[in-house]
């Protein structure tokens, strides 16, 4: 004898492997709904989008534009360093002349974050468009002082004399 189970054919046999293979499912189901009250405790102990952004670091760092951070060079084309600073966009900036031997990808860079992301009008257009990049100066690189380096201190010293001495050009 067959059967129509939906718009498929099943035999006799096909109906009860059919019937077995649900039984399975239907446990598994049954599981999933008597673990559903716990599952809705947690997700309203747990805290809202909105509040755990509210207390993120990238909140907590306020106004970025005009602020020094780090970052690291993620890619080289011709004279430009594109730099990850963990923001929507990377930065683009120029190397330098003067050690653009020592611009290499993956190394730390101090920028100066001028614009967290560049749109403007272009070319009279209605709306804003974005380049898709933030506008940074490079600084220089990252680099890790040895506090014991005599050159060093040395230098940390002439720059407090300098910042210290009244300035003749007011």
């Amino acid at each position: 004898m067959i059967k129509y189970l939906g718009l498929i054919k099943y035999s006799r046999v096909g109906i009860f492997s059919y019937l077995n293979q649900s039984a399975k499912y239907s446990t598994q189901v049954e599981d999933v709904v008597n673990q559903l009250p716990n599952i809705v405790e947690k997700s309203k102990a747990s805290k809202s989008f909105a509040q755990m952004f509210k207390e993120s670091n990238f909140v907590a760092l306020g106004d970025l534009e005009n602020k020094y951070l780090i970052g690291k060079i993620v890619d080289i084309v011709g004279d430009d360093l594109y730099i990850d600073y963990g923001g929507k966009f990377n930065c683009v900036v120029k190397r330098p002349e003067k050690g653009a031997i020592y611009y290499k990808r993956n190394k730390n860079v101090k920028i100066k974050l001028v614009s967290f992301e560049m749109a403007s009008y272009f070319l009279n257009a209605a709306r804003h468009i974005t380049l898709l990049e933030s506008d940074a100066e490079l600084v220089g690189l990252l680099r890790k002082e040895d506090e014991s380096d005599e050159r060093s201190l040395l230098l940390q010293k002439e720059i407090k004399e300098l910042n210290s001495e009244p300035s003749h050009f007011n």
